[in-house]
């Protein structure tokens, strides 16, 4: 079943599944590339 957001635009259960996953992947890199780094503020994405 599909969940409803705003204008006839809708998402199932798996794809927001997928999407929160892709997002933490991306957050777990993201702060291991800024922790890799002597000054974390000069990563640049």
């Amino acid at each position: 079943m599909a969940t409803r957001l705003t204008r006839g635009f809708s998402v199932s259960p798996l794809t927001a599944r997928l999407v929160v996953l892709a997002l933490r992947h991306y957050a777990n890199d993201l702060a291991a590339e800024i922790g890799a780094h002597a000054h974390p503020y000069q990563v640049r994405l």
